[in-house]
Formats: C-alpha cells, structure tokens, sequence
C-alpha cells in the first residue's frame, strides 16, 4: 500500500469557505450567572471552594495551564470547572472531553464529573439560573467524554486514517507480540553487523528503537543526518598535543555506538515493514500517525474544536513529544471560546524513561496561546493550586525542602510552582528517618514500625481500614518485606506487580498445555507429578523416567553415555570417531573422512524429538513397575491427557485451557483457598486473566497452542510474566509498590524504604552507569527530542555543543561534561520520585536506608535525605554504628561474605544430593554443617501442599463423611428429618466427636427442639447434603437422560446419518470445532456467489483501500470463481439466492439455507430445481448417500414453502435437486432421495440411540480415569 497521502474527500469533515472562516474567529461565549462558591452551595457541599480553586473553576474561557501540587486537589477541581462551565450554559456536557493515562484515572475523572452533574440536575435551585429548562434538558441528554490519551489517538486513526492511507482498523500488540515479530525479522535478516550481539537481545533492541522513533517522531532521515554529522566531526577533528594517531577508547566506543545505531535502521525498517504485513500496530505508531493526521490536514482539527468547546488535559507534565504535536494541532488555536486547560505538577514528572517530556508542562502556555482584543496572540495564563489537603506539616516540610534543591527558592520569579503551604487545620504529623545497619537491619526497622500501627488499629478496632504503604524503589526488594510481614502476622500485599505467569495456579495451567504440544519439556511435567494433582512417589518418578529411557529407543554407541536429546548431527560426529571399521587399514585416509564429513553435512532435519516423562504418561507399559496407588494416580493422569489432547487437536486455545481448568478442578481449589468475595480476594482473577490474554492471542492468523506458549516464554522476558489479574485493595492491607506505582494514590502511614544513594541522588548516583544515548543504541540525541522545528525542541535536556574548531581532546571533554549532565538531568528526575514518594502520607512518614558500601565507597543516605535531617536533625535516628563502617572494614566484610557464599554454595550442593539420595519417603536427610537450616530446607517429600489448612480440611472431611452418611440418599425413604437435623447439629458443634455413629440419640435436643433458627439452619444444611448426594448418584448411574433438540440444521442431518453416536456425544458435551481453512474458502465463496446473483453495492469490498493486500483464501479461492465463471451454471439466473427455511419433520424443527433454487417455465408450481454449491471433492462411497440427506431436506423444505404459497400440496419428489462442485466441475443429482418419512425416522432413531451413546462414553470414561 502507497504511503501518499490521498486527497480530503470525506464529506462529513469538508466544510465551505464561509463555515471555515466562522469556525476561525473567536466566538462569543454566554455571561456566567453562578459564582462557583454560588454553584458549591447550590450543589450542597460541605466546603466552599478555596480562593485558589475558585479563580481557577470560574476563569474566562480560553487556555489555561494549572500548577497543581501534590494533594492540592486537582481532580476536584477539574471536575467542578466542568460542572461550573454547563452550570452556566457555557457548554454542553457532550462537549467535554477530558484526557488521562490511566483507565482507573479516566475512570475516577469521569465519576466525579457525572456525579456532580446529576447532582447540579436535581438540584433544587437549578430552575433559578436555568428557566428555560434548556440545561437540565442538555444534562438528561448527555454526558461528557472522559478517556485516555492512548485511547483517544486510536480514535483519531480510527475515525481520520483512510485521509493518509493509514489503514484505520489495525490490531494494537503487547511489548510481547512485538519481540515475537522483531525476532522473526532478525532471524530473516541477511545483512552484517559490525556488532556481534544476541538475536534475542538485538530483536528487542530493534523493537525499542523503532518504538522510540515514533514517539518522538524522529525521522530515519534526520536521525541519519545528524549521526553522521557527530561521526565525522569525531573522526575529522584535528589531534591534540601528544595524541596518537588512532582513536581512543572512550571516543571509539561512542562512534561504535551511534554507528551500530544506524546499522540497525534497515531492521527497523522491515520490521515497521512486516508490521503492515501482518495488519497491526503499536501505541506508538499509533500515537506518530494521529499527531501526523493532525499536523497535516487541519480540517481534521476543525471538526475535532465543533465536536469538543472543553478538553481537560490531565497529568500533562507526563505527555511525550507525540502527544504534545497532536493536542497542539487540535487545540492550539488561540480560541479563547475554546476552553483548553492543561494540569500538571512538574515536581511529579517521574515518566521521563518512558517517554515523557518534562518541558510540555512549561511550553503550554505557547503551544496553547491566548488571544488578545486586537488579535494578536499571546501565553496563555497560568494558575496554581498549592494548598496540600493531604499532608500535615512535618511531613511538607521535608517535601519542600527537596522541591526547594529542584525547582530553586521559593523567592525566585522564575520558579513554576509555589512550596506547598498546609490546610488550615493540618496536624503536625510525625517523621521518622533512621539510617540501619543493613539490609536486615532496614527490614526490621520497617516491619517494626507497621507492626506498631497495626496494634494500635487493633486495639481501636478498625484494623479492616488500616491504612499503610511501603515503597520499594525496585520490584525486587518487595517480596521479602512481604514475607517478614507475614511472619508478624501484619496483612499484606504486593501491588503492582507483573508476574501472571508465576502465580501458582497460572503455571500449572500452563505447564499442563506444555504437556500437550511439548511432551519432552520435563520440568513442566514434574511440577504436575510432583504438584497436589498427582504428588506420585520417588519410586514411581524414577520408574516413569526409566519408562521415557525405554520409548526414546535411540542406540547407543558402545563406551559413550550418549543422552535421549543428542541431536543426529552429534551422531554423526561419534560415528566419525569412534565406528568400528577406523581400525581396519586405510579407514583414515582422507576420502573416506571427506565421506563422513559429507554424511554429517547432509543430515539437514532438526534434531529427533526426545521422549519425555509426558510420553511416558502416555505410554505407562508394565504397571508392575510402579507402586500400587502410583499406578492408580499415573493412570488417572494419562486419561486426562488423552482427553485433553483430544479436546486441544479440535477446539481454540482458550477452549482447550477453560478444559484444562474444568478437567484439574483448579478453580474449586482456587475459590477453596482464596473465597473470591472476600475483601481483597484474587479469586480467580489470575486464571481469568491468563484466559484473556489467550484470547487476545487468538486474534492473531494462525495462532496455536504451541505459539500461544512461545509467547508466554517471551513474556516472561519482554513483560516479566505479564500483568496479574486486577485485584481490588483489600482494606486493611499493607500495600508494599514502587515509588513509581505509588503516583496518585495517598496513605494515612507511608515507609520510603531504600532512601540510599544507590538510588535516589548522590555523588556516587552521578558516577553509576545510565543509559544516555552515548552509549545506548536506544536512547537518541537531545537536539533530536522534541524537535518539530528549528527553534523547538526539549529544553529540559541539557544539549551537546560542538564546534568544528575543536580538537579530539576538547571534543572528548565537551562529550563528558554532556555526559555529566545527562546524568544529573536522570538524577533531577529521582528527586521528583522521592517528593512524589513523601507526598503520599496523611499522617506520618518513616525514611529509611542502610549503609552499604559501592565502589569502595561508604554509602548512605542520598543526598536529599541529608539535607533533611541537616535541617531537622531531630528527625534523624541513627542504628548503625559510625565506627567501622570506613572502607577497609567495609571491603573486609565484602571479602568475607563472597567466601561464605562460595561455602554456602558448595554445602548446598552437598544438601541436594544428599536429598537425591534419601532412601525412604518423608526421611529428611541429616542437617550439613555450615549451611543455615539445612533440615528445613530439605523439606519433607511429598511435600504437604495442605500445609496450615490441613487440620481444618481433615476435620472438615470427617464432618461431611459423617454428614453423608447420617443424611438420606436419593434412592432410599428419608430418616426421620428431626433425628438427622439433630445429628448434623450435633456434628457441627462437636467437631472432635463427628465419628459418631450416624443414627446415635442426639446427646442434646434443644438445639432442634429449642431453638427455630438453629432447627431451620440444620435442616437447610440436610437438603444441601442431599441433594449434592442425589447428584452424586445420578452421576454415577450407567445411564444419563440427554434432551434432545427440538431444533436442528440440516448439517446436523447429515451428522445423524454419518455418525449417529458421535452427534449424540457432541450434543452432550459440546466443544467447537476447530476453524479450517476450507470452511472459510466455502464460507467466501458463497458470499461472491450471493453479490453475483442477487446484484452489487456501489461499493464493493475489494475496492477499499487496504484489502487487495491481504487475502486469507489466496489463489484457491480465485481458482474456484474462475471456475465457476466457466461453467454452465454462471450464464443462469436463480430465483432466489441463500433462501432460509424453517421445516418440522417428525417432532422436531429443521433449519437451513438454500444456496439457490432455479425455476424453468410458467407454471410456479412445477419446474423447480434447488441447488447446493460445493467446494470440495466430490464424495465417493457411502459418503455419498450421506451427504445427500442435505439435499432431501431442501427438497422437502422447498416442496412445503411452495405448497404453502400457491395453496396446492407438491410433493417433494416433483423437485429436483443436486449437487455442483465447483473445482470439479461436476453436478450430482441422486436419483433417489429419502422422503420426508425417512427423514423423520432418521431424527427419531438418533434420538433413541442418544442415552446409548452416552452411556457407553461416560462408561470409558470412567473405567479410563479410575
């Protein structure tokens, strides 16, 4: 498809020379008649806006950035500027639109918008601003838009693209999807590259790179230009004094860098190139091309400012150049009846690695401009909100302090924001900061002070709404502070977090369709031997593994311990060294080496599958063997695999996983274990999730459950495991996130844990390792960031200056200065993540790190934290002695911890074996010395996956045992109802005794006879028991009632002639069938022939834009119309075309669809012929006669429909009827045909021979799986 833009034609979007010169002069807008402190107390709310709030909720319409510090209220106050804006008649809620990243933000933005409004149309003094009714009309009729940025630029391609050839309906992919594609075109890739690197790595590279591009929309073109420009000035600058001839090593390696950049713009390019191949798209392809829309045909805009009189643009200091150009060429038109109001915090710009563009904040007020009475333009004004309703005192104190070394003094004029002053009744608050020891140190000093608060909500009793956070500057350093909370038993949870694919239930459904498409993959096998589902013996493990040895049946060579995997090139090589003829004279002459060699060479076949523990599963051989319950449990394990493959060769990948569920029982053990309306419960989110995830998958063409498992490994790589299911925060919870997650939300106690100069800014922050575009291939030049003109581009970066006078040394000396600035630049950014991370408490705050030592250099608390305590120094706590932390010690220590972990490690080793080697089951081997619980870490094998809940389950088994046998079943006279309500009462309250007899005199009548409520619980109980009872038995009868249908296709005809028994299965346990091509090619066919018969729109499918590309029945289906264009049949003229009928035959109604049906003379009730078009072969055999009970049902039908019309009986055999196979050219007409009686003792017998069929398949199954 041509990239050239095509001329606007789409009328909806065109406008007149008069329209486009009204919608480019301002427009008048309506006079307010509320204040917004009128409007909060027609609104009824409890608190009047703020003098900051107000000035910002009733300004002019017209561009309007707002500064809004952390927990200054923004949100609030956008929503009450839009409820204060259609309160007035300025707008109409349909015209506001409101933008975000999130959406839960979008969410949150959009609800609190809406309630106000329905609160303003049931307002009663609504009627004294809005006589006319015209306002509480709008509000009945309408509600704005609230969305994402992401969301809303598919919107413009969606709505916009076709105007620049971009296909408009393009499939979004994951960072997963991506690499799959990236790695794909790196393997097919027959350049060279001057750097050798990974094709994983250089796949995700390129992926990067690409995405990169797009959100910063850099051309290849300039990003060529401006790297060869670097390159050369490197290479031709004159030495220095003293300087060799050569490039040194820091400047040969930055010329390395940009070089290998350029190197991989053509993998950019093919793999941009099979990204159209395949019909998808990128967010940030997708953001490049809406910004590349909006810049470029402003008519689009035009329509956007008629469409949209407010945007709402939330978060803008997180925008990245991309979005900037499209909001710009939207919005940006110096409107001032165009009400665009921009909100940001530039202390909370922490997005900077992802994209963002810290200066979009400050350059709004020129991107956005404001007119002036004599139409000249303007900045447009500024606000600022700066009133915390969030934090007391102590804790703003230290939040400015660190704005205060970001943004300068709060007396500089040229500071975007104000320190943040609290609210008027803001407590003091309380602020903690202790420097620990070590890392076990910092551990317990946080576990100790939630541990603290958690008593004391205890103790007040309203621990369910315990408030707590602790943020982690990395995912990492989460885990083990949720363990040690755990161990204190404080409530808690890791927010946040990817890792899908490492919750427990998720792997096993994922090890279980690695068994099916991958059965030598052994490590997902074990995890199910070894797992609750089957939990086999050693013994048993070791005989399964020795039944594998046994399938893979490959020779060895005699005095080499060749393994299952070898692959046929390795045998080759033992052939060549060691077969029996090279002792024999004249075996090493060098023709018959050459032969050898050219043996190897010609084996070309990948290596031979190797037979794994699932093959062994499949084929258990002699059951002796095995233990007497492993072959039981072997057993039941192979039956299920058998029916899961079977299910997985026809049905979609998300059937065939919902299988593995339902087969496993794993959500009953997942609702068992984690009750999904519990506060906070995951349920079975998780499993959901990995569901949706395969059905996303689904969508891609040719998606299978092999490929589906092959994206998930690289998920694991590209998305750590994936994104878990969305679980709501439990309340009560200690919620441990990163700093980053932690952005918009608030605590009433917060812990800043890692507060170290390691990752917060610090000297030796300055001298770590970052990635600048110096020396990532993926990072680009800042003159090249925001660059959309000469004059534009991201002053937030500090630019490289080169003069073409220098020499290598200066040139050397200009690029480390840069380079030290880009790293103070990354290191302003983890400030504003430390504000952001101290602006979330409510009530008090803990700031903690341990001392550490990091290039022989003593580290401790980062800088920002010392110019806290320096100011408040009784906020300070010191636990870790200053003595004998210098560098000699700490280098001492560093020295002997690498040792001991070098004797840890062997002694682990010596465990393992030992483990390996343990005679007996559930015999721990003896302790090691030297390794710390070396008993607890060898476990108990099989493990007891029950762990603390195995009491509870044991007791609750004996009762429902108990239960089971003292309530009546479904197949005998109910016991006296008293006697067994009495009983389960009894066993209830009285777990320790539920072993009692079942019919035993009930030791203490009241609790039936004296107490109602508890007689009519117990008896609830008995009728629950008895029916799980009763299903119970009807499950295990031999017989199994199935209803059959009272409506039927004809397809389904044809099923209960072929193959009576397995339509009856089918019907009982219906699966779908699995899509094949030749379907699609009949299904595409048949529409090609109803457009030929029954005429053409104006516009035919084939002549949209795009889809002459991508065709998925290919050259077949061009054979068949090409056929069909031959044939006799093409210069006739059908009657009726695709003609639905509805028929009762027997009991029982028949649907279908007659491809065409042909009419020869006058006379309508004779001369008629039905047709059924075919593009397969033409069937042989008894196949023949079967399908032909299609065309006796068509017969039939047609008869009854023309009988019915013209009011005369036509018997069915007047009417022709055949078969045209198209490829063939052959037309089979039967000449007989089943009469409609036939057809009714077809349905009836079928029916009869149901409950058999079923019978005799629940039989299998059940001998198969016990």
């Amino acid at each position: 498809m041509s990239n050239k833009p095509v001329p606007l034609t789409t009328p909806d979007i065109a406008a007149t020379p008069q329209e486009t010169a009204t919608m480019n002069q301002p427009q008048e807008s309506p006079q307010p008649v509320i204040t917004p402190e009128q409007l909060a107390a027609l609104l009824g709310q409890q608190y009047p806006p703020t003098s900051q709030q107000a000035a910002i909720i009733g300004a002019d319409t017209g561009p309007l950035l707002v500064v809004a510090g952390a927990g200054a209220g923004k949100t609030e106050t956008m929503a009450a500027r839009v409820v204060w804006l259609v309160a007035n008649g300025i707008v109409h809620p349909d015209e506001v639109l409101g933008l975000t990243f999130t959406k839960k933000a979008a969410q949150q933005l959009s609800r609190r918008i809406r309630q106000r409004l329905a609160r303003l149309q049931i307002a009663p003094g609504l009627r004294t601003i809005d006589p006319a009714g015209k306002i509480a009309k709008a509000l009945a009729a309408s509600a704005p838009e609230v969305s994402t940025y992401d969301a809303f630029a598919g919107n413009i391609v969606g709505e916009f693209g076709l105007l620049a050839a971009i296909e408009p309906a393009r499939r979004l992919i994951t960072d997963t999807e991506q690499v799959m594609i990236a790695r794909q075109v790196v393997q097919d890739f027959t350049g060279e590259l001057t750097q050798s690197v990974k094709a994983a790595t250089l796949a995700d590279t390129v992926r990067q790179l690409a995405n990169g591009l797009d959100s910063h929309l850099i051309s290849e073109a300039k990003l060529t230009e401006e790297t060869r420009a670097l390159i050369d000035l490197i290479e031709q600058a004159p030495r220095a004094p003293r300087q060799r001839e050569a490039l040194n090593k820091t400047l040969q390696e930055i010329i390395d860098r940009q070089q290998q950049r350029l190197e991989l713009l053509p993998l950019v390019q093919r793999y941009r190139q099979r990204l159209d191949d395949l019909d998808v798209t990128t967010f940030s392809q997708q953001l490049a091309q809406a910004a590349h829309l909006a810049a470029t045909y402003p008519r689009i805009g035009e329509q956007l400012r008629r469409r949209y009189r407010v945007i709402m643009l939330d978060e803008y200091q997180d925008t990245s150049h991309a979005q900037r150009v499209l909001l710009r060429s939207l919005f940006g038109t110096g409107d001032n009846s165009l009400t665009v109001t921009a909100v940001g915090d530039p202390m909370q710009a922490i997005y900077g690695w992802r994209g963002a563009t810290a200066s979009n904040l400050a350059n709004f007020v020129y991107d956005f401009p404001s007119s002036n009475s004599d139409g000249t333009t303007c900045p447009a004004p500024k606000a600022e909100l700066t009133v915390s309703w969030r934090n007391p005192n102590t804790v703003l104190d230290c939040a400015n302090l660190v704005s205060n070394e970001i943004l300068g003094s709060p007396t500089n004029p040229a500071r975007p924001v104000q320190p943040l002053t609290p609210r008027p009744d803001a407590p003091a608050g309380d602020v903690d900061i202790r420097l620990l020891a070590d890392a076990e140190g910092e551990e317990q000093a946080i576990v100790s002070w939630v541990a603290s608060r958690y008593q004391q909500a205890l103790d007040e009793g309203h621990a369910d709404e315990f408030s707590c956070a602790i943020l982690v500057r990395t995912n990492k350093a989460a885990p083990p502070l949720a363990t040690a909370l755990a161990a204190h038993n404080i409530p808690c949870e890791i927010a946040g977090l990817a890792g899908l694919l490492f919750v427990p239930e998720v792997a096993d459904v994922v090890a279980f369709a690695t068994m099916l498409v991958d059965p030598g993959m052994d490590s997902a096998t074990l995890r199910i031997l070894l797992g609750p589902a089957v939990e086999i013996a050693l013994e048993d493990l070791t005989a399964l593994l020795q039944r594998a040895r046994n399938l893979q049946g490959r020779s060895r060579i005699p005095g080499e311990d060749t393994q299952a995997g070898d692959s046929l090139e390795e045998l080759a090589d033992h052939w060549l060294l060691h077969a029996p003829w090279r002792d024999r004279t004249g075996a090493d002459q060098p023709h018959i080496q050459q032969l050898a060699r050219q043996l190897a060479a010609a084996i070309t076949q990948e290596p031979a599958p190797r037979a794994g523990l699932a093959d062994a599963l499949a084929d258990l051989g002699e059951r002796d063997r095995y233990t007497s319950g492993g072959v039981q449990r072997l057993e039941r394990m192979s039956a299920m695999l058998r029916q899961l493959r079977a299910v997985a060769s026809r049905s979609t990948i998300v059937d065939t996983l919902g299988e593995i569920i339902r087969l496993t029982g794993l959500r009953v053990e997942i609702y068992a274990r984690n009750h999904p309306g519990a506060p906070g419960s995951s349920g079975a989110a998780h499993v959901d999730q990995l569901l949706a995830e395969a059905a996303r998958y689904q969508e891609i063409p040719g998606a299978t459950l092999r490929g589906f498992l092959e994206y998930l490994r690289l998920a694991e790589e590209a998305e750590g495991g994936l994104r878990s299911g969305e679980i709501t925060p439990a309340p009560g919870r200690v919620q441990i996130m990163t700093a980053h997650k932690a952005k918009g939300l608030e605590f009433a106690h917060v812990v800043v844990a890692q507060a170290d100069g390691n990752n917060y800014p610090s000297e030796y922050f300055l001298t770590k390792a970052h990635n600048t575009w110096q020396k990532t291939v993926t990072e680009f030049p800042p003159s090249l960031l925001g660059e959309d003109s000469p004059t534009h581009h991201d002053e937030a970066l500090p630019q490289l200056i080169l003069d073409p006078d220098m020499n290598r040394k200066e040139i050397e000396q200009a690029l480390e200065e840069h380079q030290l600035e880009m790293k103070q630049h990354l290191a302003e950014e983890a400030a504003r993540l430390l504000y952001v991370a101290i602006t979330r408490a409510e009530q008090d705050l803990l700031v903690t790190a341990y001392r550490q030592t990091k290039r022989n250099r003593p580290l401790g608390f980062s800088t920002l934290v010392d110019t806290i305590t320096s100011t408040y120094p009784e906020l300070l706590r010191y636990e870790a002695p200053v003595a004998g932390s210098d560098t000699a010690t700490s280098c001492t220590d560093d020295l002997h911890h690498e040792a001991e972990s070098v004797q840890r490690t062997a002694a682990e080793l010596e465990l393992f074996q030992r483990w390996l080697a343990a005679p007996l089951l559930g015999t721990p081997p003896e302790p090691i010395a030297g390794v710390r619980d070396s008993a607890a870490a060898m476990g108990v094998y099989p493990a007891d996956h029950l762990q603390q809940r195995r009491a509870g389950m044991v007791q609750g088994r004996a009762i429902y045992d108990s239960l089971a046998a003292a309530c009546p079943t479904a197949s005998e006279d109910p016991v006296d109802a008293e006697q067994s309500a009495t009983t389960a009462a009894r066993l209830v309250s009285d777990p320790g005794n539920a072993v009692a007899a079942p019919h035993a005199a009930p030791e203490d009548e009241s609790l039936v006879a004296g107490d109602d409520a508890a007689a009519q619980l117990v008896n609830l109980w008995q009728q629950e028991v008895t029916a799980l009872i009763a299903e119970q038995q009807r499950q295990q009868q031999a017989t199994v009632e199935l209803e059959f249908p009272s409506d039927v296709t004809a397809s389904d005809m044809v099923a209960m002639a072929s193959n009576p028994d397995a339509y009856a299965r089918r019907l009982a346990r219906p699966v779908p069938f699995q899509p094949n091509r030749f379907a699609k090619r009949g299904t595409a066919l048949h529409q090609w022939l109803e457009e030929r018969f029954d005429g053409q729109g104006m516009l035919d499918f084939d002549d949209l834009p795009g889809t002459g590309e991508f065709d998925p029945q290919g050259e077949e289906l061009a054979q068949l119309k090409a056929a069909f264009q031959h044939s006799p049949w093409a210069s006739r003229q059908p009657a009726f075309v695709e003609e639905p009928f509805a028929v009762v035959i027997g009991d029982t109604v028949v649907r279908g669809r007659i491809d065409a049906v042909f009419h020869t003379g006058d006379d309508p009730t004779a001369g008629w012929q039905v047709v059924d078009w075919k593009t397969g072969r033409v069937p042989t055999g008894a196949k023949r006669e079967q399908v032909a009970i299609q065309l006796a049902v068509y017969r039939v039908a047609w008869a009854k429909l023309v009988s019915e019309k013209y009011g005369v009986d036509i018997p069915a055999d007047s009417i022709d009827a055949g078969f045209y196979y198209i490829g063939a050219n052959e037309f089979v007409a039967p000449s007989t045909l089943p009469s409609e009686h036939t057809l009714a003792q077809l349905v009836a017998h079928t029916a009869s021979r149901a409950v058999a069929a079923i019978a005799a398949s629940d039989a299998d199954a059940a001998e198969t799986l016990d």
